[in-house]
């Protein structure tokens, strides 16, 4: 080949080259806005009853949302809000959304806040209710994640539950022996 050859085999090399280039850009930018799309939240967002259904069931297809019905004055509820933005913050693909139990919830019992609720498609998941269920004030971030990513609401990392299980000998003794006298005194009848 002679140089003006070479050339000519060059320009269609770059222009295939560019050609390549181009398509893989446009592959990536489609990829970079889906991921922003899904990762539009990243902090938790107060809403009233009204805006309930537009927020929590019609948050969008395939959107997880954490729901925490809340009332002012409980160091609990306040704890868990805490928490909660800082687990929005580190999982944006997950819709965080908290409101005032008086607000959302008429008549509301209080003894029932915290109360965590998770939606995915319009559908109630699992659902959380009252201290007991959130581990009172011992509640820690990392007990939240460990729950949220047991349902799939969050692309949690962790293998291992936080809160290991104690297991309460008293309490197994008791059920151990109320189930056997049961089942003797039915055996005897």
């Amino acid at each position: 080949m002679n140089k003006d050859e070479l050339d000519d085999l060059e320009d269609e090399i770059d222009d295939e080259d560019e050609k390549m280039f181009e398509m893989y850009r446009r592959q990536r930018m489609k990829e970079m806005m889906e991921q922003q799309k899904k990762s539009s939240f990243g902090s938790v967002l107060e809403i009233s009853k009204a805006d309930w259904v537009d927020q929590v069931n019609k948050a969008g297809e395939n959107v997880w949302v954490i729901v925490h019905v809340y009332s002012e004055g409980i160091p609990l509820c306040k704890l868990v809000n805490q928490h909660l933005v800082q687990l929005a913050a580190r999982f944006p693909t997950t819709k965080f959304v908290k409101g005032r139990a008086s607000v959302c919830i008429p008549n509301y019992p209080e003894k029932n806040v915290p109360t965590l609720f998770i939606y995915r498609n319009g559908d109630l998941k699992k659902q959380w209710v009252g201290p007991h269920e959130i581990f009172g004030m011992n509640c820690k971030v990392e007990d939240l994640e460990w729950m949220f990513g047991q349902v799939g609401a969050v692309p949690t990392e962790m293998e291992e539950n936080p809160r290991k299980q104690i297991h309460d000998v008293m309490q197994s003794n008791i059920r151990s022996t109320t189930t056997g006298g049961m089942m003797t005194k039915m055996i005897g009848e």
